[in-house]
């Protein structure tokens, strides 16, 4: 008898993936086999926030007497997982891993020929009824399917998921059909189980961060007061900002962003979980990686706009982050970080003067706003515009409304007329050099000025 210990691994807070590493079929020339064994029966515990614990009972698993030309099904691993969380979790699994088993067949130990195949991912099956399969079963072997690959992004097997609170359990077993013309011998391959607890998404009056609110009108409700701010903090760098409802019915930030890209921890901490960007555009926000094939991205990583203008770095100022210059409304009326667009669109959009180096496209569809929120429109039909309509068109209620500060902007290596205007970029291209923006003075509003690039702006964010 050959067994297999079942090895556990944690690799963040809200997944859990159990590596086991097993034999799964064994094989004799005569008419039985040495039953093959998952070592050793497991009752696991996690703490996780929100609370989700994961206990494996009857870890041994075993495929009794499969001779050659016969079915049979290992015993069941009963997974049992319970959690506080209201949104639930969801359990999948896939199999093989980047090292040994880079396979999703069963090779022999020995010769690694004669395989069993998977069955088809996604296809569910009412019996194994093709000699040299295997499959996996969550119905007490009623039916079987195949398990994606541990590197396919596209298919997914999921064994439960689940849209609640509570306990529930998931028998998971094995089955496979052993040809005649099997080698004898014993196969093998590793299945991982992976635990993800589903996001919870509030309204923006009970979310514990930006990046919690349900996007559009679910986190935007209807019921919501106009004008009604409520603080939200940004699970990036923990910065509150004040958020409200206002009279177009979306939701907008009342104070100017104010994440400091300069701040090596706020770098490291950007994904695309928590911000509106891929990872290639982060990737490009950091170091650069703009090549032929992707002139938009930035050609080199970071740098401050006290060094001066351009298209394809990423250039902020932090110096002026908590300055007050003018307060109106219900925001802070601070300055925030200064961006030029590079940065604002999170190094997506950094193509230099002239279309022939970048795209033509419209809008920027990535920007450094939390996951969840971006940047408002612009031009004629712009968000902008919209609202200012929306409080037709009167510049000081619209100004009281979105709490714009007279912010000035960065250009050529220095703040400018702070005090007296404030502009804020959109995600609408005007040209090849120019991003509309909304335009702020002390008596008037703009919502379809258009500014340069290459000089840096504020940033206001609208819940997508």
């Amino acid at each position: 008898m050959v067994t297999r210990k079942l090895l556990i691994y944690i690799n963040s807070l809200l997944l859990t993936v159990f590596n086991v590493s097993m034999l799964l079929v064994g094989v004799n020339a005569s008419a039985t086999s040495t039953p093959l064994t998952w070592q050793d029966e497991v009752d696991v515990q996690f703490t996780f926030n929100p609370a989700l614990s994961v206990t494996i009972s009857d870890g041994d698993i075993v495929i009794p007497n499969l001779g050659v030309g016969t079915r049979d099904n290992s015993n069941e691993i009963a997974i049992t997982v319970k959690t506080n969380n209201i949104a639930g979790y969801q359990l999948s699994a896939t199999v093989g891993n980047s090292t040994t088993y880079d396979y999703r067949e069963l090779k022999h130990e020995t010769t690694s020929t004669a395989l069993f195949n998977s069955l088809a991912v996604g296809t569910t099956l009412n019996q194994l009824s093709t000699p040299s399969t295997w499959g996996y079963s969550t119905d007490s072997g009623t039916s079987y399917s195949g398990l994606p690959k541990y590197d396919d992004t596209t298919n997914v097997a999921v064994l439960n998921d689940s849209t609640a609170s509570g306990t529930e359990t998931t028998n998971f077993l094995i089955g496979a059909y052993a040809d005649q013309n099997q080698l004898a011998g014993d196969y093998k391959n590793v299945i991982n189980f992976n635990i993800v607890t589903n996001m919870v998404k509030y309204t923006i009056a009970d979310a514990p961060d930006m990046q919690s609110v349900a996007s559009g009108t679910d986190g935007c409700p209807s019921t919501l007061p106009t004008g009604q701010a409520y603080e939200l903090t940004d699970s990036r760098d923990g910065t509150t900002y004040k958020v409200a409802k206002l009279a177009d019915n979306k939701c907008w930030m009342l104070d100017n962003l104010a994440l400091d890209l300069t701040d090596s921890t706020t770098m490291v901490a950007l994904t695309p979980s928590n911000t509106n960007a891929d990872a290639d555009s982060l990737t490009s926000l950091r170091s650069g990686n703009r090549t032929a094939e992707t002139p938009q991205y930035a050609t080199a990583g970071l740098g401050n706009l006290t060094e001066g203008n351009s298209y394809s770095v990423p250039r902020v100022n932090a110096d002026y982050v908590d300055d007050v210059f003018s307060a109106i409304g219900s925001g802070s009326g601070e300055t925030g970080v200064y961006y030029n667009y590079c940065a604002a669109s999170a190094g997506s959009y950094c193509y230099g003067n002239g279309t022939s180096e970048g795209t033509s496209s419209g809008d920027s569809t990535e920007d450094i706003c939390p996951k969840g929120w971006r940047m408002p429109t612009g031009g004629s039909g712009g968000e902008y515009q919209t609202l200012y309509t929306a409080y037709s068109s009167n510049a000081t209620n619209f100004k009281n409304a979105l709490s714009t500060p007279l912010s000035g902007y960065f250009d050529r290596g220095s703040a400018s007329i702070q005090g007296s205007y404030g502009y804020f970029w959109s995600s609408t291209r005007c040209n090849s050099s120019y991003m509309y923006y909304l335009d702020v003075g002390s008596s008037y509003v703009y919502p379809q000025s258009f500014g340069n690039r290459n000089r840096g702006s504020s940033v206001r964010c609208l819940l997508r």
